[in-house]
């Protein structure tokens, strides 16, 4: 299984960050984790309480916390992957969909 979502992941990644990771890479394994964990939180029971209570819930200290944590990892794991796509970005041939969003953002920038 977990064979399976690497796969299905590394063709994801491949699309979205236009790389393809080894299996072994410790940056594709970071990021699996973060997802495996991100569905196992979202997917408990907590969560679905959380949903109902939120305004209650987010003063009190409990499992329900670690989603944040988790989904604000990932976004540091996308956020250096734009960065670099930036710093790199040639407009007339895209190399990954963050290339095709960062040019789209760029002709819209005015709008």
């Amino acid at each position: 299984q977990f064979l399976l979502s690497c796969s299905v992941s590394n063709i994801i990644c491949s699309i979205v960050f236009g790389n393809r990771f080894d299996y072994k890479d410790e940056e594709f394994l970071a990021l699996m984790k973060m997802m495996n964990d991100s569905f196992r939180q979202i997917s408990s029971s907590w969560s679905q309480f959380y949903d109902m209570y939120a305004n209650l819930l987010r003063f009190f200290p409990g499992p329900h916390t670690k989603i944040y944590d988790i989904l604000e990892d990932m976004r540091l794991f996308i956020a250096k992957w734009v960065k670099k796509n930036k710093e790199t970005l040639d407009p007339n041939a895209p190399r990954d969909y963050i290339d095709c969003f960062l040019i789209q953002m760029e002709k819209e920038k005015d709008n």
